[in-house]
């Protein structure tokens, strides 16, 4: 062992407690519907970009409108609801805004009917009346409803709660409009009671049950699934691809996707423009400008629909990522599991460098059964935990750490290191785990078992020959270690 491995080894002499399996980060594991709280800036900009792109393909496409027979209702406002459900006030309150802007946006392109007229800041009449009606009682809504949701989240049964957040949420937010319209245009004739009665009618059932299945479904969903984690991990891989310098792939992908949905709108709006010219149809400059603006609200609305397909990716890819890594790691202490640990250990052994010239050790918990059956198995597993992170912090970026099963961990040491210097970091390292506390009071105890190397070429050489070293050492009384001795002409073993 070199200098520079022998100071990657000194911390091995020291004798402090091990600490607990390093968890992940606090936001990567804060659920979704625990708002703000712990939660990066970038990430919850993530967060309010998705639930933003999502109200914009709502917007600029069918979905925002459905249709059942006669009656029709929005789902405009579905994403300030889930910011509300989700995150806290201040998001709720911006989504109410972005909201209402859409809104009106959307009719100053095109009224045709007294309603939209009344959202149209150039048609309406009443400018003020048009932003306060359109976007002020849409932050309104947005920020009475993070307030609802911060309230119900705390009632039990939850599923009812829930139910009657959202109901109360949607009342206010046609309460806040509808009174608003008669108020800033009285020609319309809406009154306090007319108000109240509307939001009676047919359409405005289907409006809240509809609210309620989108809530429940969302939220149950999350907890399910946990989505909300997931897609903070997709926000973190796509930081680290940005950071890498591997984010062509995603810039391309994205700037084509906008490419391509450009060429679609114009291809289509050209055509229509050339049909109606052909028939000799007048094109009045506010047709042309109505046409002009559905454009722009595809291509908004497509850009959109790229951003969140990109999240949806990425989603995806981390859960493929993270089930391809749990496949290799044992699911209690976090390290490598025992197949994995024979493929890295075989890999390195075809290398032509040092690497292929390790030791390999195994080092059994002694009397682990007794902890169990007189502490419990959660006590046990907590062991099992603590020496793997020891095992951790004892092994270089090179080495190679597992779990073989049970209560026995195998680890190999990248490059070759003498026999009294193996000798010492193994006596540190039961040292280390000596630190260990039962709870009562008692140490924890191991038996090592080491395969020098000698040659081998398979991880099942190095294995068999740990495998005996460490049967002599729990034979010889336990808490102890035993070499693989092959100097002399029977390959005996001997122990320490």
């Amino acid at each position: 062992m070199t200098t520079d491995d022998s100071q990657m080894w000194q911390h091995l002499s020291k004798t402090t407690p091990a600490p607990a399996a390093t968890p992940l980060p606090a936001h990567r594991l804060t659920p979704l519907d625990q708002p703000g709280t712990g939660l990066p800036r970038r990430l919850q900009l993530f967060y309010f970009f998705i639930l933003a792109a999502i109200e914009t393909v709502l917007a600029f496409s069918v979905y925002g409108l459905i249709n059942v027979g006669n009656i029709s209702t929005t789902t405009l406002h579905i994403p300030v609801l889930l910011a509300a459900l989700f995150f806290d006030r201040k998001t709720s309150t911006l989504m109410g805004l972005y909201f209402g802007l859409l809104t009106v946006i959307k009719a100053s392109n095109a009224s045709f009917t007294p309603g939209d007229i009344t959202f149209s800041v150039f048609t309406s009449g009443n400018l003020l009346g048009t932003l306060v009606m359109g976007i002020g009682m849409r932050g309104l809504f947005g920020y009475c409803a993070g307030y609802i949701f911060e309230q119900v989240k705390k009632l039990r049964p939850l599923w009812l709660a829930l139910i009657l957040g959202t109901f109360l949420a949607c009342i206010l937010h046609s309460f806040f409009v509808l009174t608003a319209m008669g108020i800033f245009f009285p020609r319309l004739g809406l009154t306090s009671i007319t108000t109240f009665v509307d939001m009676l009618t047919p359409r405005h059932y289907f409006f809240y049950i509809l609210s309620c299945v989108v809530i429940l479904g969302s939220y149950y969903l999350n907890r399910r699934y946990n989505i909300g984690a997931n897609l903070s991990q997709a926000f973190f891989n796509v930081q680290y691809l940005f950071r890498n310098k591997r984010s062509i792939g995603i810039l391309m992908f994205m700037v084509l996707t906008c490419f391509i949905a450009t060429g679609f709108a114009r291809h289509f709006t050209g055509r229509v423009l050339m049909v109606l010219g052909t028939g000799n149809f007048k094109l009045t400059p506010m047709m042309l400008s109505a046409i002009n603006g559905w454009y722009l609200q595809f291509i908004a609305g497509m850009i959109a629909a790229c951003f969140l397909i990109t999240v949806v990716i990425f989603y995806f890819y981390n859960n493929t990522e993270i089930a391809i890594q749990n496949s290799h790691l044992d699911s209690l202490t976090g390290i490598l599991n025992k197949d994995a640990l024979e493929k890295q250990v075989n890999e390195l052994l075809q290398t032509d460098g040092l690497q292929s010239k390790g030791t390999f050790i195994m080092l059994d918990v002694d009397n682990f059964k007794e902890v169990n059956d007189t502490y419990g198995h959660p006590v046990g597993d907590q062991i099992l935990i603590q020496v793997a992170e020891n095992l951790r912090l004892s092994t270089r970026s090179h080495d190679v750490i597992g779990r073989m099963g049970g209560d026995e961990f195998g680890f190999y040491l990248a490059g070759q290191c003498n026999l009294a210097r193996l000798e010492r970091i193994v006596k540190a390292l039961i040292e280390n785990l000596r630190d260990i506390e039962l709870p009562d009071s008692k140490r924890l105890t191991c038996s090592i078992g080491i395969a020098p190397y000698h040659g081998q070429k398979t991880f099942d050489d190095f294995y068999h020959e740990a495998d005996k070293a460490l049967y002599l050492a729990k034979n010889s009384g336990r808490n102890r270690y035993s070499f693989y001795h092959y100097d002399d002409a029977e390959g005996n073993l001997f122990h320490n």
